[in-house]
């Protein structure tokens, strides 16, 4: 054993000269700070919804302590630096908590009763009506408006997909129209309801066409459009002056069937609305005294296949574009006027309120151009012409719904162009193909079969592939596969477009030849194209 002891008495000098902790102690190892609490004041306040708290916060230690904080709230927000705490839930209790930067272990809370001051009006959703894939998301925003100090804060749910709390909705895989409802949490009897068309699983295409039925009547210069029940509404058109009726194609019949007789009227434009109705716009109707443009608008109904007015809109105009927009309103812009002339203005429909309003005037007038809605929520306007029967435009320009402007591209396209199709592709780029260089309204120009991408990030067009052949008045609708399908410009043939190749390649040819047709995606991945007296579905 006294062989032992050098050693321990070795142990008890350097434990003598190692610092001693205090168990439980929050000092400083260096210097001897230690953090003893942290008090909040005002330790109790009562903040209206919308309105805000300056909290400070008062530490207590020894030594050289740091008095820092770090801020946090429970359910309102609050300056993680500054404390300015501002309640956004409904009424109800929350907590404040400054915590001591220098010991997490050390911190005080302050109480908040949060009371409502404002009423809740209304809430708004975007997007308003998105079109998705099986399995596809989307995020959806949700603003609550009302007088006082309101609360932002929101529920959501869906009846087929699935939602979670920011508002991140998933598609089901089952095709069909699912709904989403959004719900104030400060008045739960305050809510809006958005739908959601959602296709079929993206379908191994066979690359040919199969027959559709026979439209009740011959159409040129009509509009088609998917409804929300997967049904497609077929409206006036001309085959020997303006058509006054409508029919569907039911994809469950595969076949038509008449429905609401409305104005007769081609060149129009038909825009799905949020709550499942169509917006039938302007177009040329034929009278007693001749063929014009018109601003007779109406509203199809699907649940009682009836078309009452609206409107009616500012400008007469035909050959005009119309687009939703992802606060829920139409715009409508250029076209023909009642004398011929050639438009540069833009009008805005509101569901709400059934009436249209002035928006501001496109940069150039335009006629037989193509409106194309970006992901960012802004429209690219392409070509058409400025100038009745004159040369095509290559300009382009872009509108913007927050501040209501319309604004030239950085860049023109490489060819001017008007009678076209611009499609959006997967990953935001629209594809810009074909059309006339001339002569749009008597169609006397020369047909393209040049095409080209814009890209919003680089606001710049590019070229890309060839088309298989020159095509005017020609339609183009996308693919759940990410491609695009082409067809029409006096042709029976049809062509893919391949974004990953940058390439156009001849597909499965129609029955007939057609001009100033439709295509229109359908909710099991087919595309109905449908013109003259035929139609068949692409698959």
């Amino acid at each position: 054993m006294a062989q032992l002891k050098p050693i321990c008495a070795c142990l008890m000098v350097l434990g003598a000269l190692l610092p001693v902790g205090c168990g439980g102690s929050h000092s400083d190892s260096n210097n001897g700070a230690a953090i003893r609490s942290v008090t909040v004041s005002p330790a109790v306040a009562s903040v209206k919804v919308g309105a805000s708290q300056q909290f400070a916060a008062t530490v207590a230690g020894s030594g050289k302590f740091s008095a820092a904080v770090t801020w946090t709230a429970a359910l309102g927000t609050v300056d993680p630096v500054t404390g300015l705490y501002t309640a956004t839930t409904g009424a109800g209790s929350d907590l404040v908590t400054a915590t001591s930067v220098q010991d997490g272990s050390q911190s005080g809370q302050a109480t908040v009763t949060v009371t409502a001051s404002g009423t809740i009006g209304s809430v708004t959703v975007a997007p308003v009506l998105p079109t998705l894939g099986a399995g596809q998301s989307v995020q959806f925003t949700a603003t609550v408006n009302g007088l006082g100090g309101i609360s932002q804060l929101v529920q959501w749910t869906a009846v087929a997909g699935q939602i979670t709390s920011s508002g991140l909705y998933t598609a089901p895989a089952a095709s069909g129209n699912d709904i989403i409802t959004v719900t104030s949490v400060q008045d739960l009897s305050v809510s809006a309801q958005v739908n959601v068309l959602v296709h079929a699983p993206t379908p191994a295409y066979a690359g040919t066409f199969l027959g559709a039925g026979t439209l009740i009547l011959p159409r040129s210069g009509f509009t088609a459009t998917l409804l929300l029940d997967g049904d497609v509404l077929l409206v006036g058109g001309t085959a020997s002056g303006s058509t006054a009726s409508a029919e569907l194609f039911s994809l469950a019949m595969g076949d038509f069937k008449g429905t609401g007789t409305l104005d007769g009227r081609f060149a129009h434009s038909a825009t799905l609305l949020p709550d499942g109705t169509v917006l039938i716009a302007g177009g040329a109707l034929t009278t007693a005294s001749g063929t014009a443009s018109s601003t007779d608008a109406e509203l199809y109904n699907p649940a009682d296949g009836g078309f009452r007015p609206v409107g009616p809109m500012l400008s007469a105009r035909a050959h005009h574009s119309a687009t939703l927009l992802p606060n829920g309103l139409v715009l409508l812009a250029g076209g023909v006027d009642a004398a011929g002339n050639v438009l540069a203005d833009a009008e805005l429909y509101d569901p709400v309120a059934g009436s249209f309003t002035i928006t501001k005037f496109m940069t150039t007038a335009r006629a037989f151009h193509a409106a194309t809605l970006l992901a960012d929520g802004r429209v690219l306007v392409t070509g058409g012409e400025a100038v009745a029967d004159g040369p095509a435009l290559a300009s382009a320009e872009l509108y913007d719904p927050a501040h209501g402007t319309f604004t030239a591209t950085a860049g023109s396209m490489a060819g001017a162009r008007g009678g076209h199709a611009a499609t959006l592709q997967p990953g935001g780029q629209v594809l810009v193909a074909g059309g006339m260089d001339s002569g749009l309204q008597s169609g006397s120009g020369n047909p393209l079969a040049s095409a080209e991408l814009y890209d919003p990030s680089a606001a710049a067009f590019t070229a890309t592939g060839t088309m298989t052949m020159p095509r005017a008045y020609l339609d183009a609708a996308p693919l759940l596969d990410g491609r695009t399908l082409v067809v029409g410009g006096g042709s029976a043939s049809a062509e893919l477009y391949d974004p990953a190749g940058a390439s156009f390649a001849a597909t499965g040819a129609m029955a007939a030849a057609m001009t100033s047709g439709t295509e229109t995606p359908l909710l099991d991945g087919s595309v109905l194209v449908s013109g003259g007296t035929t139609a068949a579905r692409y698959q």
